[in-house]
């Protein structure tokens, strides 16, 4: 009597395996670079480009908020990366604190000088 189904060869197998596979992984690959260009895409249509310039800020309340908008320093750190006195830098943080354009946060004996995004845009119109 003969098998109804003859003996599979392993080696076709192998090869279909192998070709679904690759095919998948192009796939896969194809669909997450087109979300990751969407993503980047969506991201940068959120962040517009903040310019404060015409905003009514003196010259060094402009530069310490330029630095502090690239990334969140300490207020002690300032001076030395404007290269200005203490008095000036924190001068020009009270500016910036009073028009609510920066955040102050506590952190040991010094601040956390951050931007304030969302008033830093109101400004700007």
């Amino acid at each position: 009597m003969v098998a109804p189904f003859p003996e599979a060869q392993i080696a076709p197998l192998i090869y279909m395996f192998l070709g679904a596979s690759l095919a998948l992984l192009g796939v896969s690959g194809w669909y997450i670079r087109k979300l990751k260009l969407k993503i980047g895409q969506e991201t940068l249509e959120e962040g517009p480009d903040l310019k404060i310039d015409n905003i009514g800020l003196s010259r060094r309340a402009e530069e310490t908020l330029e630095t502090v908008l690239d990334e969140p320093e300490l207020q002690s750190d300032l001076p030395s990366k404007l290269n200005v006195s203490k008095a000036t830098v924190s001068n020009a943080v009270n500016e910036l604190h009073s028009r609510s354009l920066v955040k102050k946060k506590k952190k040991a004996n010094t601040y956390l000088v951050e931007p304030h995004i969302e008033n830093i845009e109101d400004e700007q119109r």
